[in-house]
């Protein structure tokens, strides 16, 4: 079975430089490998992209972006795929030589084609010796990664995501995988943005959002967007157990605090107002739950993370614009909403 791989990226050559090798010398091969560049430089991607895949023997193409936003950029390259599966990591995810191996395994086991996605399993180490790394990862993400397990066992008992909530009832009208064992795929509620893979009629169908990106061009939560449609469209979603990503990621932040505290909690509402239905018992873990990702920020007592208390704070008190919108008005009022962020002061 054929996969083509597809890349957004801006401004991170250094990260694309350890990437693309090692999707290069996976034990089943790509296609072909699509990155969609908004970078500001982006001969300096053409570069690397020929130093690292020229001799692979495996065809790619360069595309430039004229807009910055995750989500366009993805639709933009899913639009050039020819296989039947597109494989979606990000320009920092590190690659073990079997992890597409291991993730075409659960597609080419799921005959009956009711699979939509198919999401790697994140794991703390790399693929790479660490003196190879050209850069430091990101502060705090070991310790993120070390504790999400915790933390997610707290929030499944006392502050229900209505993503998951939701995801839930649209899983348990659907009858289970007669093939799946736990050790080798498990359902899942949402395909993780840095190990994302789709059949492509799939995603092509259902799209990123691009609205999501309207603020800062960052398009918090377009993963579980797109996840929960899909499984709308009675998919199921399934994690590959023995198919492994590193998240080397990346230094540096997408937008300034106040935009990513208020596109965090905005672009959450607009998603639930958008794809759950108003009946549905995931609402009732809706207010808890936004309370409990603001208390979250505010606690972390820092210029930046008080900036992004800010934002978050500021979309929850303006929250009423999305929830009084109807399905028609929902894109126009999210648009309204954003526009009403201040300017940011000196």
């Amino acid at each position: 079975m054929q996969y083509d791989i597809v890349i957004a990226t801006r401004n991170r050559a250094q990260a694309l430089a350890l990437s693309l090798p090692l999707f290069a010398v996976q034990t089943h091969k790509p296609n072909r490998i699509i990155i969609v560049d908004a970078s500001d430089n982006h001969s300096e991607i053409i570069d690397v992209a020929h130093h690292a895949l020229d001799e692979s023997a495996i065809a790619f193409d360069v595309l430039q972006s004229s807009v910055r936003s995750s989500a366009y950029q993805r639709n933009r390259g899913v639009q050039e795929v020819t296989a039947p599966i597109v494989m979606m990591p990000d320009d920092d995810s590190l690659w073990f030589s079997d992890t597409a191996e291991e993730t075409i395994k659960i597609y080419q086991l799921d005959q009956g084609q009711r699979v939509g996605g198919v999401t790697a399993r994140s794991v703390l180490y790399s693929p790479m010796d660490v003196d190879t790394l050209s850069y430091k990862p990101a502060s705090n993400v070991r310790l993120k990664a070390l504790i999400q397990p915790l933390r997610g066992s707290v929030e499944n008992r006392f502050f229900k995501q209505p993503f998951l909530v939701y995801a839930d009832d649209l899983a348990s009208k659907m009858a289970p995988l007669t093939w799946s064992t736990p050790s080798l795929a498990r359902r899942v509620n949402t395909v993780g943005g840095f190990r994302m893979s789709f059949r492509t009629d799939a995603i092509r169908s259902q799209k990123f959002d691009e609205l999501l990106g309207y603020t800062s061009g960052y398009c918090q939560h377009e993963d579980m967007d797109a996840s929960l449609r899909i499984q709308g469209q009675n998919l199921l979603l399934m994690s590959a157990e023995r198919s492994r990503v590193f998240h080397h990621s990346f230094p540096g932040k997408r937008s300034g605090g106040f935009k990513y505290g208020f596109g965090q909690i905005a672009n959450y509402i607009y998603i639930c107002c958008k794809v759950i239905p108003r009946n549905s018992r995931a609402w009732g873990s809706f207010s808890r739950y936004m309370h409990y990702k603001i208390f979250l920020y505010s606690i972390r007592n820092d210029l930046h993370w008080n900036e992004v208390t800010k934002g978050a704070q500021f979309a929850w008190s303006n929250r009423a614009l999305l929830l009084d919108a109807n399905l028609e008005s929902l894109g126009s009022a999210f648009r309204s909403l954003c526009d009403l962020i201040p300017e940011p002061t000196e």
